[in-house]
């Protein structure tokens, strides 16, 4: 298929692509051969805080404090006090939101 064929395609479908990509959840895209745990750690916390920023107003709750912290068997957790933390290499791997949604508190907790 020729370049310019592509181009057309891509024109004619730029409305549909647009609305696509931003029913995507953000993801990483780290290459795990070449990246630090503190590079990791810091994209981890980038992306933690974008989901909060974007899904805490809808369900009415703020956290009172994020870690990004090396747990060895959970994904995510909630205190009492409000603090989320979130298990940096489980969401480095994964690289999606998975691992931010099932860290919320249920009715017993404090919402985060």
């Amino acid at each position: 298929m020729a370049d310019a064929e592509i181009d057309q395609i891509i024109e004619s479908h730029r409305e549909w692509l647009a609305i696509e990509r931003a029913k995507q959840r953000p993801r990483l895209r780290l290459d795990p051969r070449h990246i630090s745990e503190v590079e990791a750690r810091l994209a981890v916390r980038e992306l933690v805080a974008m989901l909060i920023d974007e899904e805490a107003p809808a369900i009415g709750v703020e956290p009172a404090r994020v870690q990004i912290r090396d747990q060895r068997s959970r994904w995510g957790s909630c205190s009492t006090r409000g603090t989320l933390s979130i298990n940096w290499r489980r969401v480095a791997i994964s690289g999606t939101t998975r691992t931010i949604n099932s860290s919320k508190c249920g009715p017993s907790q404090p919402p985060w």
